[in-house]
């Protein structure tokens, strides 16, 4: 017979299933995503969606402001899930449409500062999606993957060392599914960056940790292929299946591959 702490805890992550699903709630959190088994890469044509592994703190980290923000009068589960349903789409958004970025290394001789920004390829073909957010007509449309929250469900969850694990699933819409597969079949250059943020920062850290792993790839790059410090680095970069994202030492960690789909490498010209 299940004793009564089993019971209880089926019954908390039903709930946590339905508050997923149904609630209207939007992410810090760790995550190992991958595209499914289920979801061959050799039959991308036919990918029906996509999955990413999540794990968020059930709490926020003493201290900081999302700590201080926090109501403890609110169900303890309203912080995980919240941070879950940030990230979700930021990892899907990385896969399918990449990340654009500007990147100026530091130049001591030359006096230059570093200087990094990291955005989302959020400009597309409207023709290359099914439905247009706004039903937009133009051309050329901008949005991000929140428009289709609704694509997005949540399965598998479970508790454990006061996190709350779940999996994300992205279904696909035809003209996505042939998106990914176009970009996957072309011959693109992969590249891996690991980057640091701080777990204080809470889900800014978690993207502070992805723009430095972006910078330290790209960067990684182009020491392999030029002989002298470039005056800037731009290009678009698409998230590779499987980031690794954990702790160490007070710092979210971003450990992942990339694809470079653009790449536009600008030296000095004169000293």
């Amino acid at each position: 017979m299940e004793s009564l702490e089993t019971k209880l805890q089926k019954l908390v992550l039903s709930f946590f299933l339905v508050i997923l699903n149904i609630g209207a709630i939007s992410l810090p959190v760790f995550s190992q995503s991958s595209l499914a088994s289920k979801n061959d890469m050799s039959n991308l044509a036919t990918m029906p969606y996509l999955t990413v592994n999540l794990y968020s703190l059930l709490d926020p980290v003493p201290g900081t402001a999302q700590s201080d923000e926090n109501d403890i009068s609110k169900p303890f589960y309203e912080y995980s899930v919240k941070e879950i349903k940030k990230l979700a789409p930021y990892v899907f958004e990385g896969m399918i449409f990449g990340f654009s970025f500007e990147y100026t290394p530091s130049d001591k001789t030359r006096a230059v500062e570093e200087y990094l920004s990291v955005s989302f390829e959020r400009s597309v073909p409207a023709k290359s999606l099914e439905t247009s957010p706004a039903s937009n007509t133009s051309d050329t449309s901008t949005f991000s993957l929140n428009d289709f929250s609704k694509n997005i469900t949540y399965s598998d969850i479970y508790i454990q060392d006061n996190c709350l694990f779940c999996t994300a699933e992205f279904s696909l819409t035809h003209n996505l599914s042939q998106r990914v597969q176009r970009k996957q079949s072309i011959s693109m250059k992969k590249i891996h960056g690991k980057g640091f943020g701080k777990v204080s920062d809470g889900e800014k850290g978690i993207e502070i940790a992805f723009e430095q792993a972006i910078k330290n790839a790209v960067r990684s790059y182009a020491q392999g292929i030029k002989k002298n410090k470039p005056k800037e680095i731009c290009g678009t970069v698409i998230l590779k299946d499987q980031p690794r994202i954990y702790i160490k030492s007070g710092k979210y960690v971003v450990d992942t591959d990339f694809f470079i789909e653009k790449l536009e490498i600008t030296d000095y010209t004169v000293f």
